[in-house]
């Protein structure tokens, strides 16, 4: 799901982030990259987003979608 691939890329990125800031800081490839991935979860955060409201609007079961917006909650907001 759209969803779970922006959590993914969230992990990844938290990753790489913890990996190459203990490298070299002047190194300006790496510095690209990590804005190429935040751009990219900037991205995947708004299509959770509008994944969300889209489903607000059908007729999905109220328990899948508060499910679906904790989520959200804790991979988009808490580290913010």
């Amino acid at each position: 799901s759209t969803l779970q691939k922006a959590l993914d890329n969230q992990n990844k990125t938290t990753l790489l982030l913890e990996h190459y800031t203990k490298g070299d800081e002047g190194n300006e490839d790496w510095k690209k990259s990590i804005k190429a991935l935040e751009e990219k979860i900037a991205n995947q955060e708004k299509e959770a987003k509008e994944l969300i409201a889209g489903l607000e609007k059908s007729d999905i079961p109220s328990g899948i979608l508060t499910d679906l917006k904790q989520t959200y909650e804790q991979q988009f907001t808490e580290d913010a």
